[in-house]
């Protein structure tokens, strides 16, 4: 890595976020008596911070991490996901995190790596994409469709032409021709949302 995840800090590009989500959340779950997802979500948020104070990606948060995105709750995995892949540039552990929780024998961690993936490079994307579109499980294949529309690179949307000449699943088949349809139609908003020009809206958090 050409720059440490130190010197992201220096250069203001990374940020230290976690006291205004750990506000979100508290408020969120304010009336609820289980506290798991909030407690989660809050080990999460500390050791975000933990690490754009220090510049250092620690053993312990690698762990907790990587702990946090085979969660099955989406607010845990996608809050975790999403600031670790912001260290993809500057730090290896973060991609080889990804890549273990994705060879994860449990379809919903996979998942989860697919989901994310739609705010990889290029290059760590398709590692997952390639592997992903021939998964075992229904609902990741589904999920890749969805990720190659967000994407919008067709580079990836190969990937779903190639596999639907074998498809037998109905759903996976209607996601991949949803995706290849209207993949020329769709541009972003100002919130980031992915608008068709017919303006239906495909639902994404970016």
């Amino acid at each position: 890595m050409s720059t440490t995840i130190k010197e992201a800090v220096w250069q203001a590009k990374l940020e230290d976020d976690s006291e205004s989500i750990k506000k979100y959340y508290q408020k969120l779950f304010a009336n609820y008596k289980n506290k798991e997802i909030l407690n989660a979500l809050t080990e999460v948020m500390n050791a975000w911070s933990q690490i754009v104070r220090s510049g250092e990606f620690s053993p312990e948060n690698q762990a907790l991490f990587e702990k946090a995105l085979r969660y099955s709750h989406e607010y845990v995995w996608y809050e975790a996901g999403s600031r670790l892949a912001k260290l993809i540039p500057y730090s290896q552990d973060a991609k080889s995190i990804f890549l273990r929780v994705f060879r994860d024998t449990r379809w919903k961690s996979r998942f989860n790596i697919v989901a994310l993936s739609g705010g990889f490079d290029d290059r760590l994307a398709y590692k997952i994409l390639s592997e992903a579109v021939n998964d075992k499980s229904v609902k990741v294949r589904e999920k890749v469709a969805d990720v190659v529309l967000i994407r919008q690179d067709r580079h990836f949307l190969e990937l779903l032409e190639g596999r639907l000449g074998i498809e037998k699943a109905k759903s996976v088949v209607e996601a991949i021709n949803f995706t290849i349809k209207h993949f020329d139609r769709v541009r972003r908003d100002e919130h980031g949302n992915l608008i068709l020009h017919s303006n239906d809206v495909v639902e994404w958090r970016s």
